[in-house]
C-alpha cells in the first residue's frame, strides 16, 4: 500500500458533491477506509455550518489550508495540586 500525504488541515473539494472546506479530523478503519471531517467556513451571517464526512479517495487538495501548530495540550502536569491530608 502507498503512504499517502495526510489531508489535514488542508482546504478540499468533494469531487462529487463540489462540498468544501478544511480538513479536521481523520479516521481510519480496520476494513482499510479513510473517512475524513470536513468543516466548512463560517457563512456570513456568522453561523458554523455543520461539517460532513467524506471517503479520503473523494477529496481534491485545493488550498494550503491552515497550519497545524503543536500546542500545550493542557491537562494535569507532572507537579499536581495534592490535598492536604490531616
Amino acid at each position: 500500500m502507498e503512504k499517502q500525504v495526510s489531508k489535514l488541515g488542508k482546504e478540499v473539494k468533494d469531487r462529487v458533491s463540489g462540498f468544501r472546506g478544511i480538513v479536521t479530523s481523520e479516521t481510519n478503519y480496520l476494513q482499510g477506509c479513510t473517512r475524513m471531517n470536513v468543516q466548512p467556513p463560517v457563512k456570513k451571517d456568522g453561523t458554523l455550518p455543520d461539517s460532513k464526512h467524506f471517503d479520503e479517495p473523494d477529496l481534491i487538495v485545493i488550498g494550503s489550508g491552515v497550519a497545524i501548530v503543536e500546542a500545550d495540550p493542557g491537562g494535569p502536569r507532572d507537579i499536581s495540586p495534592v490535598r492536604d491530608e490531616q
